[in-house]
């Protein structure tokens, strides 16, 4: 038929073998897929038995060979370069992600660790976090010289769209768990096809809980001022080769060494709370941090600091360095211990009876090396 023959018209004009496109930076190639497999762009099935489709040899994005003239994702090889406004993720700690996938790889995220950004939700594996794309959505752009209210867009981040979910443009479903595919605002959720986003209005609205989401016009970030030495330390570390990520670690407000002492309340077999302070910090100053973690608006003096270790119960001085004790193998810190000092040693509480207990009995108060002796002097008599 006619229909047929254009569509073997078009298979027949593109080019065979490895297909490049400058413009996204995708190298294109036929592939024979073995198992169930969906187009990155359409989320369909490929169909056939040989050369179903075309994949990327970099970014391994799957299209069909009539989506191909339409992709819109950009390979991630030349991603970085297309973002104007660079925005650094804020990552998690590594762990394993179900029904996810890597954004820079496009492989699923089951079969090893990754981390995620916990702003805009990108996704990568430990392995690509290195060719990660700085596009995060910037929450804090507040400045004391805006006249009006900034217009707010929609920031379009590929995947977690679930499935069931239709896509605003064209009302059809655009959501899978099987491949990375469709994109959502991360202001709105509004989920949409690659190809629909770019004719959605792009101003966002916040959706439906616009009465309850703070516009990132209304926040802005704290302004943290280095002294001379810290940024001699900082300065010194990279150097040395640790980098912006190492530092970030270690370095805090002050830009010292941190540290997260276990301290328990009260006895050490009770749940512990982890106090962060400086590495260098001594035991009267992690006093404070741990009185102020556990809300006890008691004076500091009225406590102790003891450390746990092998079961034995030690009194720290306040001019201690608890970061500088011996641990237990395998602990990166210091068991410690909050106790509530009795500020009345010498003083206590004795029931006195003349005879046996049946009898009435008195109570002294009082210095207890002082109650004793006259405690039995009253009852022996002169």
């Amino acid at each position: 038929s006619m229909a047929a023959d254009k569509r073997f018209v078009r298979s027949e004009s593109l080019p065979t073998g490895r297909l490049s496109s400058e413009r996204l930076g995708h190298v294109f190639h036929k592939k024979t897929f073995r198992k169930l497999t969906y187009c990155h762009h359409c989320t369909d099935i490929l169909w056939g038995i040989v050369n179903q489709g075309h994949i990327c040899r970099i970014c391994n994005f799957v299209t069909h060979d009539r989506c191909m003239s339409v992709v819109r994702t950009p390979c991630s090889s030349i991603a970085a370069s297309l973002v104007k406004d660079p925005v650094a993720h804020t990552w998690s700690k590594p762990g394993k992600f179900r029904k996810e996938f890597c954004n820079v790889c496009r492989r699923r995220l089951e079969d090893g660790l990754a981390v995620r950004c916990e702003v805009c939700h990108y996704h990568v594996h430990e392995g690509c976090h290195d060719f990660s794309v700085n596009d995060c959505r910037n929450c804090a752009t507040y400045a004391s010289s805006q006249d009006e209210v900034p217009v707010l867009y929609h920031h379009w981040r590929e995947g977690g769209v679930p499935p069931g979910w239709k896509c605003v443009m064209c009302n059809k479903d655009c959501g899978t768990n099987e491949c990375l595919s469709s994109v959502h605002c991360s202001w709105c959720r509004r989920p949409a096809h690659s190809g629909c986003s770019e004719h959605v209005e792009q101003q966002c609205d916040l959706g439906l809980l616009k009465n309850l989401t703070l516009p990132n016009h209304c926040c802005s970030l704290p302004k943290i001022k280095l002294t001379t030495d810290a940024s001699h330390e900082l300065h010194s570390d990279v150097e040395c080769g640790g980098g912006l990520a190492q530092t970030e670690d270690n370095i805090d407000l002050g830009l010292k060494r941190q540290n997260g002492f276990k301290v328990c309340d009260s006895s050490p077999h009770q749940p512990y709370k982890i106090v962060t302070v400086p590495q260098s910090a001594t035991a009267e100053e992690i006093l404070v941090a741990a009185l102020r973690q556990f809300q006890i608006s008691d004076v500091a003096a009225n406590y102790c600091l003891l450390q746990v270790y092998d079961g034995n119960e030690k009194h720290l001085k306040p001019t201690d360095v608890p970061g500088q004790l011996p641990t237990r193998s395998g602990a990166t810190s210091p068991r410690l211990c909050i106790r509530a000092k009795n500020t009345e040693m010498d003083r206590g509480t004795i029931r006195v009876y003349p005879g046996m207990q049946r009898y009435d009995c008195f109570v002294v108060t009082g210095n207890v090396k002082s109650i004793v002796p006259w405690c039995i002097k009253v009852l022996m008599g002169p």
